[in-house]
């Protein structure tokens, strides 16, 4: 049978873009070359995209004139059957676009809109198959907020929040009454509503530093939480997925060392390294490159929570892909919360796949299962005029549409 081809979009305007890029490559270079053929296709910054196998080589990015100058720009429109085409651009005036044919979409963004769902509503009005979450998980599971509140109606036990929004600066004016309505003591925490990573992440001790680092998050993104600081923090990540045979499973527990008291982007990214020198790495590395202690001696109570919380907030959304579930915990007291669910991890969290105890599944074996997943989500929604056409005489046969 010929090869599958599948597209893995990655970069775009998310300040996550860089950690978007080590991803793609990494799965890029896991895919199963047997079964598929990898198209990489890259948003810069600037939203522009790209194709060409100079984005196959590391030390490319960020790209030159020079390089840019080989690759093939991008654009769509709709085809006769009212889908989304993808075209490479002319090389000349007398040259034909050449139409690219893609099988399934491998959406490697972190953060911004490829992440919090838009990305995956296109997929979805370009009735192209995709992998990772749905777009109402996406949507949910991206803004922390919303996640806070769905968990807490399910009764999962999470932090207390308050939630501070860029149109709204009377919040800031009245950041001590609020506090006080929320029960929120110094030293607090603040962070981003919608970003990842651990980019812009604050531990503050009184009013003056929680104004200067709401203004800052605000900068980045239109929300920004604020949340008790956790004294002896240690944090426990874990992944899970139903891709494997459709009922929910989970990866190995790791435990994020770090040089601070709250996990940095410099902790899971930099390494003491930059990160343009990290793009040279080989896919094993990475985010999974990060120091972490994998499969942390928890006490059995701990261990049968965490399980338990990651399965239970993931059925809630019904949902797909392998999303990493992250807990805080107080090391002292053993108390454990859930922190919150990135939709699309660093490194889609393979390393704790392998790390399983039971079972251990390598990298290529998770990718060949999350495009199994896909393609079946894919046919499940599948559902053209006919079909519900079919539907409602079945149900409703009085009626015809």
């Amino acid at each position: 049978m010929p090869k599958k081809t599948i597209a893995i979009f990655y970069g775009g305007k998310s300040p996550e873009h860089d950690v978007s890029i080590l991803t793609a490559l990494q799965i890029i270079e896991a895919l199963d070359s047997q079964i598929y053929n990898a198209l990489p296709i890259y948003i810069d910054k600037a939203g522009s995209w790209w194709t060409g196998a100079e984005l196959l080589v590391r030390k490319n990015y960020h790209f030159s004139t020079i390089v840019k100058k080989k690759l093939d720009q991008i654009y769509i429109k709709i085809g006769a059957n009212k889908n989304i085409e993808f075209f490479k651009s002319k090389k000349s005036l007398f040259s034909k676009a050449e139409k690219l044919s893609i099988d399934l979409a491998f959406p490697a963004f972190h953060g911004g809109q490829g992440e919090n769902g838009c990305f995956q509503g296109f997929c979805e009005f370009a009735q192209l198959p995709y992998i990772g979450p749905r777009t109402h998980c996406a949507t949910i599971w991206m803004n922390k907020t919303t996640t806070k509140q769905i968990l807490k109606q399910a009764q999962i036990k999470i932090l207390p929040e308050l939630s501070i929004t860029k149109n709204n600066l009377t919040q800031i004016e009245n950041l001590a009454i609020l506090l006080k309505e929320h029960h929120l003591t110094f030293p607090l925490c603040a962070k981003p509503a919608n970003l990842g990573s651990s980019i812009a992440v604050y531990k503050t001790h009184n009013l003056a530093e929680l104004k200067v680092a709401l203004l800052a998050i605000l900068k980045l993104d239109h929300e920004a939480i604020i949340e008790p600081f956790i004294a002896d923090l240690i944090e426990y990540n874990i992944a899970v997925t139903k891709a494997f045979n459709g009922q929910i499973e989970v990866s190995a527990i790791e435990s994020p060392l770090k040089e601070s008291e709250y996990l940095s982007f410099k902790d899971k990214y930099l390494n003491n390294d930059n990160l343009d020198n990290k793009l040279s790495v080989s896919f094993s590395e990475g985010m999974a490159s990060s120091s972490r202690n994998l499969n942390p001696k928890l006490s059995s109570e701990q261990t049968k929570f965490i399980i338990n919380t990651a399965k239970a907030a993931f059925a809630i959304c019904k949902g797909t892909g392998v999303p990493r579930i992250d807990f805080l915990a107080n090391r002292k007291t053993g108390e454990i919360w859930l922190n919150e669910i990135n939709a699309i991890a660093g490194s889609l969290g393979y390393y704790l796949w392998e790390a399983r105890k039971n079972q251990p599944i390598n990298f290529t074996e998770l990718l060949n299962s999350l495009i199994a997943e896909a393609m079946l989500e894919a046919e499940k929604n599948n559902l053209n005029y006919q079909d519900l056409k079919a539907f409602n005489a079945a149900i409703f046969p009085q009626n015809s549409l």
